[in-house]
């Protein structure tokens, strides 16, 4: 009788969703916040808070080639302010849309983060490049590291960039 069994969906990674209604779903998955922002004799610092409040598991969870991409950008008066901390996002740097052999969606190197369990497989294979660090769970051998925020965490990474003047600065932290 379907009315005493719970329908085990997953609506939110559901592929029947409309693009609209999927990104609904990841949007509310996470809280994303920026805080204690200074700005003193020429460096821009201030802390990127994401908390996985909404989940009940890992975020992001699944299979290894799922991962999410902390972007964070400042500028002033239109210019992209030069980083002067460590805190990049590491390779592979993101979810390699369409368009990866363009340039576009690797974000390894910028301000940021990546979240992603990372495995190694036996055998390095350079010509899965440039998936070769996407490595599925069945082939891997070792977990590298595993940046994902478990439930109810909350991951702060901290940030500093040269100031260019005193004007007004952007700061802008997405999740991709």
């Amino acid at each position: 009788d379907p009315r005493t069994f719970y329908p085990h969906r997953f609506e939110g990674t559901n592929q029947n969703l409309s693009p609209g209604k999927r990104k609904r779903y990841l949007d509310w998955a996470v809280d994303l916040t920026i805080a204690n922002t200074q700005a003193e004799e020429g460096v821009l610092t201030f802390d990127v808070n994401v908390v996985n409040s909404h989940t009940g598991h890992t975020y992001p969870s699944g299979v290894t080639q799922r991962n999410v991409v902390l972007l964070v950008e400042a500028t002033q008066s239109g210019t992209v302010l030069t980083q002067r901390n460590e805190q990049t996002i590491d390779i592979p740097g993101g979810n390699f849309p369409e368009g990866f052999f363009e340039g576009k969606g690797d974000y390894a190197g910028r301000p940021g983060k990546i979240f992603m369990k990372h495995n190694r497989m036996l055998v390095d294979n350079e010509s899965l490049a440039p998936f070769f660090y996407d490595i599925l769970y069945a082939y891997a051998v070792e977990e590298l590291y595993d940046t994902r925020i478990k439930a109810n965490q909350t991951d702060v990474t901290h940030y500093e960039f040269r100031t260019l003047n005193d004007d007004a600065i952007t700061v802008t932290a997405r999740l991709i």
